[in-house]
């Protein structure tokens, strides 16, 4: 069954132009000391200078809202290759690929994370509680220990599914699809859609950047919004 966020009180939140304000907050919460993406420009660059990048970041995104599409330097990622321990150098599955996103994309992508934390538990079943504001998967286990010691009747099973890759695994249309079934409204699945629109990536190995290739489903690795498009 799907509750709607049209039938909330959340719709109208949701579907607001980004402000000014929003962008200096997002700016001041970012974490210090992370590796940049590929245009070079840090977290510290963008606290120190942020009454000045601000303003030009708002005419930006607005443009990018007009335009439908962002700078085409705001869809690269290149993806650090960082060694598993104890496994061997050569196969490609020892490797953890890590996403650097230009801060840019990341900022956006945290104003509408933050948009939509404070709305998603009222579309979400309780019983979902990954990724979820005010919920542990404590929960989970506590629900299914009562299950378990109150079951005396009955012969059950527990059943454990893992998976695998997942959050690469997400098709873009189905989920605009599960968006707008949520009754998200157009200004906010627009912003989606164009974050999706044209992302590449390239491969850093032994110092070298590799040619960007596109990719073509999977949320975005390292974009605040992931987790919770993928709820």
């Amino acid at each position: 069954n799907f509750t709607s966020v049209s039938s909330e009180d959340s719709a109208e939140a949701l579907e607001v132009n980004i402000t000014l304000q929003e962008i200096v907050s997002v700016i001041s919460t970012l974490p210090n000391n992370k590796a940049p993406g590929p245009d070079g420009f840090s977290v510290e660059f963008f606290k120190v200078f942020s009454s000045k990048l601000s303003p030009l970041l708002l005419r930006m995104l607005n443009h990018s809202k007009q335009a439908a599409r962002l700078p085409p330097t705001l869809y690269r990622a290149n993806i650090s290759l960082i060694p598993k321990p104890g496994r061997d150098p050569e196969v490609v599955t020892s490797y953890r690929p890590i996403s650097l996103l230009p801060l840019e994309t990341k900022i956006l992508g945290k104003i509408l994370a933050n948009r939509l934390k404070k709305h998603i538990c009222l579309i979400i079943h309780p019983d979902q509680t990954g990724f979820m504001p005010g919920r542990h998967m404590f929960f989970n286990l506590r629900r299914l220990f009562n299950i378990l010691y109150s079951n005396h009747s009955k012969e059950s099973i527990v059943v454990s599914l893992d998976a695998q890759r997942a959050f690469d695994q997400v098709e873009w249309p189905y989920m605009m699809y599960v968006l707008k079934k949520f009754g998200f409204g157009p200004l906010f699945t627009d912003w989606i859609e164009i974050i999706y629109s044209h992302p590449t990536a390239s491969v850093i190995t032994n110092q070298n950047i590799s040619r960007p290739f596109a990719i073509h489903r999977g949320t975005r690795q390292g974009c605040p919004l992931s987790p919770f498009l993928f709820s």
